[in-house]
């Protein structure tokens, strides 16, 4: 093995443990109160990523409105596990104003937004209480 090899060898072995380490430690820290406030800064932080990771995964042709809600998500602060079927609608109607969608489209960007939720709620592991 060359020592490029080596280095690379251990600093994975490092990483990995460091990975375990840090997801028990957000697992530790979300189920006290002010660990809570801080995974659903991180979960702010993420729903970008997730939104990617979703389009990625999905068939749907009309993904980029996921993007679009997740970044309304994350500029109006509302946390993963308190969206609502209210704020999709929010959202919808907000960007029905703009682009004037017929009621068709409304209601398959509505199933698609609530796949995403769903898929957010299930990847951070929280569960929406609406």
């Amino acid at each position: 093995m060359r020592p490029d090899q080596v280095i690379a060898t251990v600093l994975t072995y490092y990483y990995e443990a460091w990975r375990a380490g840090f997801e028990r430690g957000q697992e530790a820290l979300s189920k006290d109160t002010m660990g809570k406030e801080l995974a659903d800064k991180a979960s702010k932080a993420d729903i970008e990523k997730l939104a990617e990771a979703f389009v990625h995964s999905s068939s749907n042709k009309n993904n980029y409105i996921v993007k679009r809600f997740a970044s309304w998500i994350k500029e109006k602060g509302v946390s993963v596990p308190n969206i609502s079927e209210d704020d999709i609608r929010s959202f919808l109607d907000s960007y029905q104003r703009i682009r004037n969608i017929s009621k068709n489209t409304y209601n398959s960007y509505k199933q698609l937004l609530k796949k995403f939720t769903k898929y957010m709620q299930d990847s951070l592991g929280e569960t929406s209480e609406s």
